[in-house]
């Protein structure tokens, strides 16, 4: 058997080989190797996808049109949700909010005045 083609075989050729007696352990230990590797890599693929962190512009957005929530929500969570981008994306709606609440309070002070 030649392990140098290993990485060209299917997912279940790979565990089909493995799963054979008559196959020995260092062919095996080989076989263990590239379904490892292969599992890693997938597992990479989807925890990039899932971490993307928001752009400056979307930051600024959330942080200066905050009312908006329902329209920014729809956009940026149009491909893939997660819980760490929820949790930012609430976190710049309540500083945007902040941010509308003091210019209010100082915009009512000199207006007294």
């Amino acid at each position: 058997m030649n392990l140098n083609k290993i990485s060209e075989f299917s997912d279940q050729q790979l565990i089909e080989l493995y799963r054979n007696p008559q196959i020995t352990n260092e062919i095996k230990r080989d076989l263990l190797k590239e379904i490892k590797f292969r599992e890693l890599k997938e597992l990479k693929s989807d925890e990039s996808e899932k971490e993307i962190e928001f752009t400056e512009s979307e930051k600024l957005q959330l942080l200066f049109l905050p009312f908006l929530y329902r329209y920014h929500r729809k956009v940026m969570f149009k491909e893939s949700w997660s819980r760490k981008r929820d949790k930012q994306f609430w976190h710049y709606i309540t500083i945007g909010i902040g941010i509308y609440i003091s210019l209010l309070l100082i915009g009512l002070l000199f207006r007294n005045q």
